[in-house]
């Protein structure tokens, strides 16, 4: 089975530097993850291997974002944290699912295509507010700390 790579576009460049880099090792891992989903047979390890770091990378990324969030009292942080818990499950079920019933085309198919499509749009719809006003408000602090 084929599964497709995700690439790295101006579609989803945020803007915001921090951001941009975290989710680009995602794209990174999520590729390497695809790649051994293709190869699935006698790849049951490494899928696995591989999934436990996306969730740890995943769980980073998260406190990343929302740690700034915070810092900066983003007005849509409730709702963006929901977007977070809900990949977050997503993927704990994927590794349940792998050490309960192992793996089948048809259960990665599953997988990659909404990891891919939740990615996209949360970075689309999601990130890219957050992004733009962390933007403006690391600028206001920074008039304010030079006085201008």
């Amino acid at each position: 089975m084929v599964f497709v790579d995700v690439q790295w576009s101006y579609e989803l460049e945020t803007g915001f530097e921090e951001i941009d880099n975290q989710h680009k090792e995602l794209i990174k891992k999520l590729n390497e993850l695809f790649e051994a989903m293709g190869k699935f047979y006698h790849k049951e390890e490494a899928i696995q291997g591989i999934t436990v770091f996306l969730s740890e990378y995943v769980t980073y990324h998260f406190k990343s974002e929302e740690a700034l969030m915070e810092k900066y009292d983003y007005p849509g942080m409730e709702l963006h944290k929901i977007e977070h818990n809900l990949l977050t499950k997503s993927v704990m079920d994927f590794q349940q699912h792998l050490n309960e019933k192992g793996l089948s085309i048809a259960c990665l198919a599953k997988i990659q295509s909404f990891l891919i499509n939740w990615f996209v749009n949360h970075v689309q719809q999601v990130d890219k507010l957050l992004a733009a006003f962390l933007k403006e408000a690391k600028a206001k602090e920074s008039l304010s700390i030079t006085g201008k």
